[in-house]
C-alpha cells in the first residue's frame, strides 16, 4: 500500500513540476524578502524552537528543511527533541516553573506536531515530557523516592497544560520509510502538522534497499526524509546516532564531527542543519 501510494505521489509530483514559472518564483522570493525585512534585527524567519540560543544560530526551523540532531547514546537527544516539540506545540518558550512566555510574532499559538517514536513508547514519552514540565525527576518517581503530596500538584498542573498540546505520537516500531512518509502525509492533511520529529533514523527501514547493505539503506532513508520535508513544506527534525569515533580520538574535548554520523555519509549531505550534542563533563580528564 505504501509503495502504491508513493507511486501515485511521484506521478502527481511530476505533473506539478511543470506548473511553476520563473517569474512567479521571483515574485514569491521578493515577498519572502520583504517579510524578512519587516522582522527587524533579531527576528526569527522560521518556526521558533523556544530556545533562544538555538534560534539565534539557526534563525528558526524553516519549512522544507531536514534538521539532524545527533549524539552518542544517553546524551539527551530525545529530551531536546521533545523539549522543542513541547514548545512548538504549546506556542510557548521554555522556562522555569510558571514563567513561560509566548513565542515571538505570529508563532504565539499552538502548532500541531507529529512525533514518530521508533524507540520509546507513547507512555514513556508522555512521562518524560510531564516530568520535564513539572521539574520533577522521573528517576525519583519510578524509584518511589517522592510522595504524591510533594509532587502531585506539580504533575497535575503540568498534565493540564500538556494535555492541550496538539501532539500526535506514532510509536510503531520498525517502520519502513515509505510507510512513514504515507502516515506523515495523512497527518499533514488531517491535522495540518507544522513540525515532524523522528526518533530515530537508524531504527527506520527501507525494504527496497535492505539487501544492498546498511549504508545504501540509510542513504535511501535519509533522501526520503529530505524529500518528505520538501513535499510537505514543513521542517523535519531527525534524531540520529553518532559512531564511537568521538570517544576513540583520545583528546579531552572529544568534539563530534559531521563524519561521525553513523551508517552513511548521505545524512550530512541531505541535512540542512546538523546539531551535535556533547557533554564535556562526561569525558575523562
Amino acid at each position: 500500500l505504501s509503495s502504491s501510494e508513493q507511486a501515485f505521489l511521484n506521478i502527481s509530483e511530476r505533473q506539478r513540476g511543470f506548473v511553476g514559472t520563473w517569474p512567479k518564483a521571483v515574485n514569491d522570493t521578493v515577498a519572502h524578502i520583504s517579510k524578512l525585512l519587516d522582522l527587524g534585527p533579531g527576528g526569527i524567519s522560521g518556526l521558533p524552537t523556544g530556545l533562544h540560543n538555538l534560534d539565534s544560530k539557526t534563525r528558526g526551523l524553516r519549512a522544507g528543511e531536514m534538521i539532524v540532531l545527533a549524539a552518542r547514546p544517553s546524551m539527551g537527544k530525545t529530551s531536546l527533541a521533545m523539549n522543542i516539540a513541547e514548545c512548538v506545540s504549546l506556542g510557548m518558550e521554555i522556562g522555569q516553573g510558571k514563567i513561560r512566555r509566548p513565542l515571538v510574532g505570529d508563532h504565539a499559538r499552538p502548532h500541531p506536531v507529529a512525533v514518530f517514536s521508533l524507540e520509546m513508547s507513547q507512555e514513556a514519552l508522555a512521562l518524560r515530557m510531564l516530568c520535564g514540565m513539572a521539574e520533577v525527576s522521573s528517576y525519583k518517581i519510578e524509584s518511589g523516592m517522592v510522595s504524591n503530596k510533594s509532587v502531585g500538584t506539580q504533575i497535575t498542573r503540568a498534565a493540564s497544560q500538556l494535555s492541550k498540546a496538539p501532539i500526535f505520537v506514532d510509536d510503531t516500531g520498525g517502520l519502513d520509510v515509505l510507510e512513514l512518509r504515507a502516515r506523515a502525509r495523512r497527518m499533514r492533511k488531517k491535522y495540518n502538522i507544522e513540525l515532524i520529529v523522528i526518533d530515530y533514523l537508524q531504527m527506520l527501514n527501507c525494504r527496497e534497499f535492505a539487501r544492498q547493505g546498511r549504508q545504501q539503506e540509510t542513504s535511501a532513508i535519509s533522501s526520503n526524509i529530505k524529500a518528505m520535508a520538501k513535499e510537505l513544506k514543513i521542517p523535519v527534525i531527525v534524531v540520529s546516532q553518532l559512531s564511537r569515533a568521538p570517544e576513540q580520538r583520545g583528546d579531552k574535548s572529544a568534539k563530534p564531527k559531521l563524519s561521525d554520523l553513523r551508517d552513511s555519509g548521505a545524512i550530512e549531505q541531505d541535512a540542512d542543519v546538523v546539531l551535535l550534542l556533547r557533554r564535556p563533563c562526561r569525558n575523562p580528564g
